[in-house]
């Protein structure tokens, strides 16, 4: 990482891999593709909508194919087999029940997460955070899945 002037006196993040740094894996490009940045602008043109596939770009659109079952759609992307994308598949409140398991029960021990290797165990991430606790809100900001 390196900082570098805009010719406005102001300096903006540039994230480069530097010789003999790991490379990265896939998450992490994606997470430090879609992270805001101050001042930066997200790019969202590789994001898929699948609500409104004519909203997608061109090269979006050849990429996504619909398969055809008998209750609801279910679509998939070239180059990620496996992967189905099912929209609106769960009701609003089960996604809030896995919602809820995501902050309170899955970042808690023997679950592992990405604050273990820094951090070890963690207990009650969600829980102090709601509490006030500001190291637990720091945690919990740094949490990654």
């Amino acid at each position: 990482m390196r900082r570098s002037r805009n010719g406005k006196g102001k300096s903006s993040v540039l994230l480069e891999e530097t010789a003999g740094s790991e490379p990265m894996n896939p998450f992490k490009c994606a997470e430090k593709k879609y992270r805001k940045y101050q001042k930066l602008q997200t790019d969202f043109r590789d994001v898929i909508d699948f609500d409104n596939l004519e909203a997608n770009t061109e090269e979006n659109r050849k990429r996504v194919r619909h398969i055809h079952v008998h209750s609801s759609a279910v679509y998939c992307i070239e180059g990620h087999e496996g992967l189905f994308i099912l929209p609106r598949f769960l009701s609003e409140s089960t996604q809030l029940a896995w919602s809820r398991r995501c902050l309170e029960e899955y970042p808690d021990p023997p679950n592992l997460t990405n604050l273990n290797p820094h951090f070890g165990m963690i207990q009650g991430i969600w829980r102090g955070s709601c509490n006030g606790d500001l190291v637990a809100a720091s945690h919990l900001r740094a949490l990654r899945w």
